[in-house]
């Protein structure tokens, strides 16, 4: 990552914490249910800050490759049901950005921190991701050379079968998993 977009990433991690910090501090949030008050601190940041800019330091392609990078950590801060539709366009556009490019493309993801309830919370974007990408009548998933998984979740079995049913053979096949501590050193090369 270049330098000026580590800055934005840092400006917008700035925000996105003092959002978080008002949101649990408002009386509002008294709500004993972890998962309703995570979706509803999602909801104030998306509003808050410009989705665009959300996405744009989640998901992107690594300059100069075909590589495809995502960041769990910050995509679990605004991600919500009413931004899925523009979240799976915008990634759709990052795959054909490196097919034309590169002929292919990598899809390179750290799920750091990500647990079975983040499974469930996010199944239904999956799910939508899944599908419109099989759907839309493109070969898009055969022009897919690697799905490489950083910071694998020790849950990971339980978690694969909460997705399993959706996903394709001609993903599943393309799946490398990197364990929690090989995954800085994996993550810096792939930066390089």
């Amino acid at each position: 990552m270049d330098l000026e977009m580590e800055l934005e990433k840092k400006e917008i991690s700035d925000k996105i914490k003092n959002i978080k910090e008002n949101f649990m501090s408002s009386p509002k949030t008294l709500s004993i249910f972890k998962s309703t008050n995570k979706l509803n601190c999602a909801k104030t940041v998306s509003a808050n800050i410009d989705i665009q800019e959300l996405i744009k330091h989640t998901i992107f392609i690594i300059p100069n490759t075909n590589k495809i990078y995502v960041d769990y950590i910050l995509f679990k801060t605004y991600a919500h049901d009413q931004i899925y539709d523009v979240l799976i366009q915008y990634v759709i556009h990052l795959f054909n950005v490196c097919i034309e490019s590169h002929n292919s493309f990598e899809i390179h993801i750290d799920l750091n921190t990500f647990s079975i309830s983040a499974a469930q919370r996010y199944k239904p974007a999956i799910q939508k991701f899944c599908n419109e990408c099989l759907s839309n009548h493109t070969n898009m998933m055969s022009y897919l050379n690697i799905f490489r998984i950083y910071n694998t979740p020790s849950m990971i079995d339980s978690i694969s079968a909460i997705f399993r049913p959706f996903i394709s053979d001609q993903i599943k096949n393309k799946v490398e998993f990197v364990n929690r501590k090989d995954s800085e050193n994996h993550k810096e090369i792939l930066f390089r």
